[in-house]
């Protein structure tokens, strides 16, 4: 059983986290799903399987990633929720699932997923990852009012900063834009940085010709 993070980073260290595994089953819907599932294709694994509790549509994956996913024929299991997992002696032997149905929508606006009646099944796997988002740890803020959150608990930043509503903080990455994808988050982590120096230069924060041209590359883009 691997964090999807934990099990990119292994990889990309050259190293198989767990090569007398064979079986592996990825667990959600997004870039670090498919990067784990699409990653275990290279490291010679003989049944490779994505879980993912609504459908295709629904993914929040970008497309062309769920799209080269199809292509290297992974194998989707879309409107299927893990229950439990099995093992026996330590080890992972299976995962047991349950077939969910669409209801309503739910706080993000998307489909709630409803478990269906006796519908359950097991994968036959010997390797989880499990690749469904992190959560962002807001305690480091309890005390400090200055700093807002959403109802989607990220922080409230100048879109071009990065500086919250306490002026000597800054915040960058997911824990502004929520789950994105990684180049993002580097970019938002050097708009931050470029306010700091400025800020502890004593110079002004305004927005300059760099966030400009974000912009200008952004409405070109569209």
């Amino acid at each position: 059983f691997f964090p999807g993070l934990q099990y990119l980073w292994e990889i990309n260290a050259n190293r198989d986290p767990y090569p007398e595994g064979k079986k592996v089953v990825v667990i959600g819907g997004g870039n670090v799903a498919i990067d784990c599932v699409r990653s275990s294709l290279r490291s010679d694994k003989e049944d490779i399987h994505l879980v993912y509790r609504r459908t295709r549509n629904e993914m929040p994956a970008d497309d062309a990633e769920i799209h080269d996913a199809e292509e290297e024929q992974v194998h989707f299991h879309f409107l299927t929720t893990p229950v439990r997992i099995l093992a026996e002696s330590g080890r992972v032997v299976g995962l047991e699932c349950i077939k969910m149905a669409l209801g309503e929508p739910d706080g993000s606006g998307r489909p709630r997923p409803v478990p269906i009646k006796d519908s359950e099944y097991v994968f036959d796997c010997d390797t989880i990852v499990l690749a469904i988002g992190q959560r962002i740890d807001l305690s480091l803020l309890e005390g400090i009012d200055e700093v807002q959150t959403t109802k989607w608990d990220t922080i409230v930043v100048d879109e071009f900063t990065k500086q919250s509503g306490r002026p000597k903080i800054f915040f960058a990455g997911d824990c502004e834009t929520g789950p994105d994808v990684l180049i993002t988050a580097c970019a938002g982590g050097r708009k931050a940085a470029h306010s700091i120096d400025r800020f502890i230069n004593n110079l002004p924060l305004g927005h300059d010709n760099n966030h400009n041209f974000d912009k200008f590359f952004e409405i070109v883009k569209i």
